[in-house]
């Protein structure tokens, strides 16, 4: 059986806030960061209990509610779909046991979803699975500031569905055996921190809007990409553990200036894919500190993408090490990329990529293939290639140049992967 060895040192504290329950007393939000601070939350209404103030429906409790309320839901399950068009917490009394259920038959709400939230103030849902029959959308928003927290979101066509909408705080819920995706960003500074992903078609799709932040998630098992971003920029993707994928993270077209820093990213068919054609292509993307290893196909894969750093990453053991094709500008730095299938490095129609102060070699195979080229030229100087002699592990099969010397004779000293 394959033997998996991942990176050590992804340490993370992301402390997003605290929320302390009282039933019988009142409820306090607390240190909801920049974006999500709250008033005290005063009434509370009750749904599936006994006495006043109970509601037998989570609509009917929202229609007698008014801003600054909390609505309690008991466990059990709740066969409806709900609007909010009001700022309150929605709070459910066990996330495994108070469900939801968008049951289609709704005359007042958009049976489309089980969830949608209007409101242009702060909304906050925790503590509920959400679920239906797989066609509906979990929760949509097309306003701003909401928090989800602590859901269970599964059987859906989508999860959440954030539409134009910014200044959302996601976070420490379970997306999975969702139809189409996890989670829809089309909306700006947006915090997707400490969920799991897995089991849909794609895990988390940002499309169209920057300066969000995806943090500190497990996302796997997902059949087409774990992360994809698209007409995008400037977004954060840090401290992740990204395994088992059809693509890890997966940029096309048009993205400039997204960070991936200090995230794990193993066992994918392909580490991290840019997408692109002449036209469209990504640029000014900064790849550093993250460990991606034991990707089938390749670690990573430009294709028309230009002026991106690649810098102190661990790439090893993957099906070829780095890709390039039509590609220009890029800098490959301070790397350990080592013990691939088949080659560390391809080039293919690639002009003046600078691969400099890497160790590059392959520990097992001796006789394979270092680099390779096919048509371009090639900067790659002041690298370790596994030996002090003159590198002959090349591979030239068509007009090309690849430039190594100066060379190293020996090993680099290297800070590679996740920092601590």
């Amino acid at each position: 059986m394959k033997q998996r060895t991942i990176c050590k040192g992804l340490t993370v504290a992301v402390i997003i806030f605290f929320v302390s329950v009282g039933i019988t007393s009142s409820i306090a939000i607390e240190n909801l960061g920049n974006y999500y601070n709250q008033s005290s939350f005063s009434k509370i209404l009750y749904v599936g209990g006994v006495g006043p103030d109970n509601y037998t429906t989570i609509q009917d409790a929202i229609n007698n509610a008014s801003d600054g309320f909390t609505i309690y839901v008991y466990s059990g399950t709740y066969d409806e779909n709900i609007v909010i068009d009001r700022s309150i917490i929605l709070m459910g009394e066990n996330r495994d046991e108070t469900v939801i259920n968008g049951d289609g038959n709704s005359e007042t709400v958009n049976i489309d979803v089980v969830i949608a939230v209007d409101d242009n103030d702060s909304v906050i849902i925790k503590g509920f699975t959400i679920k239906n029959d797989g066609s509906q959308i979990g929760i949509i928003t097309s306003t701003d500031g909401h928090t989800f927290m602590d859901n269970i979101i599964t059987m859906n066509s989508q999860g959440i569905y954030l539409n134009d909408s910014d200044y959302n705080l996601v976070n420490n819920n379970l997306f999975y055996n969702n139809s189409m995706l996890g989670i829809f960003i089309d909306g700006k500074i947006n915090n997707i921190s400490n969920n799991k992903f897995y089991n849909s078609k794609k895990g988390i799709y940002n499309k169209g809007y920057r300066e969000n932040v995806i943090i500190n998630n497990e996302i796997y098992n997902n059949s087409e990409q774990g992360i994809y971003i698209t007409w995008s920029g400037k977004n954060y993707i840090l401290n992740n553990y990204i395994h088992d994928n059809g693509e890890g993270i997966s940029f096309y077209p048009r993205n400039a200036g997204d960070i991936i820093k200090n995230n794990i990213i193993v066992f994918n068919k392909c580490g991290i894919y840019f997408h692109g054609n002449i036209t469209r292509y990504s640029q000014y993307i900064t790849i550093s500190h993250n460990c991606i290893n034991d990707n089938i196909e390749f670690g990573i894969k430009f294709e028309n993408s230009y002026y991106n750093k690649i810098e102190n990453n661990e790439i090893k053991r993957n099906g070829i090490g780095i890709y390039f094709a039509l590609t220009s500008s890029n800098t490959i730095k301070c790397n350990e990329i080592s013990d691939s299938i088949n080659s560390e490095l391809v080039f293919l129609l690639s002009f003046f990529d600078i691969v400099t102060n890497n160790n590059i070699e392959k520990v097992q195979q001796s006789s394979h293939i270092l680099a390779e080229i096919h048509f371009g030229f090639v900067l790659a100087m002041s690298n370790w290639w596994g030996s002090p002699r003159y590198p002959l592990r090349f591979y030239v099969p068509d007009l090309g140049w690849l430039l190594v010397t100066p060379w190293e004779t020996k090993p680099l000293d290297l800070e590679v992967g996740p920092e601590p």
